[in-house]
């Protein structure tokens, strides 16, 4: 998947906050400790850095929602770390976004910390991120 049809999804995905530029995806993409896991319409970017992984985004496109795509990709990135022996995946999300942190908990997920204030909409408010994590 192009860096553009990235951002593409992105935008779709994430109305309430800005969406990442095809420039932040290739520049993203470019360093050796990404990982891209692509399914149809959706994807999965993270990376691996000295054993700890990170989610950095998941984004579905909102008419491919509530069918099982980001679980699927949730737990193809767990599977590949644990392959590449990382230690712990972790990962932020905002407070309101509900689906995703369900998602996360079922993936076995569990809440390590969080911060105020973390995200900025697009209307001047802000929201909590809350700090997710699964050990190995």
């Amino acid at each position: 998947m192009s860096p553009e049809e990235l951002a593409h999804i992105h935008a779709r995905a994430f109305t309430a906050s800005r969406p990442w530029s095809s420039d932040e995806f290739r520049e993203v993409l470019d360093a050796p400790t990404s990982r891209l896991l692509c399914g149809p319409s959706c994807f999965l970017l993270g990376r691996l850095v000295a054993g700890e992984a990170e989610v950095m985004t998941l984004a579905v496109d909102p008419d491919f929602q509530r069918r099982g795509h980001g679980l699927r990709l949730t737990r193809q990135f767990i599977d590949q770390m644990r392959v590449e022996r990382a230690d712990s995946i972790f990962l932020e999300v905002g407070a309101h976004n509900q689906a995703a942190r369900r998602l996360y908990e079922r993936c076995g997920f569990s809440e390590i910390a969080r911060r105020a204030d973390y995200y900025r909409a697009e209307d001047g408010s802000r929201e909590t991120a809350y700090i997710l994590r699964l050990e190995f």
